[in-house]
């Protein structure tokens, strides 16, 4: 199963993300367009005390609200325990005492 990309457009790019409109050809022939957000790597750290979770308050601009969430970032360290670290004492004020990797999913930034 492979669609074909016909086109591809830069609509937005910021520090964070860009954003682009493709054009494709499904592999039954429809074409199609897909906004797609491309996005750094980031962390995801998942506070635990041995009894609870921990989780922030973030305000989210396009839903207007706050969202409780757990600690999460993007990669703008060294290594992905930097970045977890980092991002748990930024967010929560909290220092990890042990890190424990239970998932990883590494994906490649491309620009279309």
């Amino acid at each position: 199963m492979t669609w074909q990309k016909i086109s591809s457009v830069e609509k937005y790019k910021n520090r964070y993300m860009t954003v682009t409109e493709d054009d494709l050809i499904t592999d039954h022939g429809d074409k199609v367009t897909f906004g797609v957000v491309h996005k750094q790597p980031a962390v995801m750290i998942i506070p635990w005390d041995g009894d609870k979770f921990t989780l922030i308050s973030q305000y989210r601009y396009p839903i207007d609200s706050l969202s409780w969430e757990f600690p999460a970032g993007h990669m703008e360290h060294e290594d992905i325990e930097a970045a977890a670290k980092a991002e748990l004492e930024e967010e929560a004020g909290l220092a990890a005492g042990k890190l424990v990797r239970f998932s990883a999913r590494y994906t490649k930034f491309r620009n279309s």
